[in-house]
Parts: C-alpha cells; structure tokens; sequence
C-alpha cells in the first residue's frame, strides 16, 4: 500500500513537525508549504478585490 501523499499534498508529518515548530515559538499563525504562503500575497496583495472573488467564487462553485 502507498503511504506517499499524491502530488502536491504534504505529508501529515511534515504538518506536524511544522505545527510543533510554530507551538515551540509561541507563533499566533503558520501556513504550512510553499503553495499556501503564496495565495495569501497573490490574492491579497497582487491581485484586485474584485479578481479574487472572481476566482474564488469558480474555485467554490467546482467543489
């Protein structure tokens, strides 16, 4: 049986590992992977208000 994450999807440990680290520095927020601390700058600084919606409410409407 595979245990690997598909691709693209981090592995529960390093989630943890990334978790414990941030609760050692009494840190208030963590975003875990690369992919994740983009969308908050993309979204909230790049991009305009009214494009982010757009994109989320697609995002939204597939799932």
């Amino acid at each position: 049986m595979n245990t690997r994450p598909a691709r693209g999807k981090r592995d529960p440990r390093d989630i943890v590992d990334t978790t414990l680290r941030a609760l050692t520095r009494s840190t208030l927020s963590v975003i875990d992977g690369r992919a994740n601390a983009l969308t908050p700058l993309i979204f909230g600084r790049l991009l305009p208000p009214q494009f982010s919606a757009l994109i989320a409410e697609r995002v939204m409407r597939r799932s």
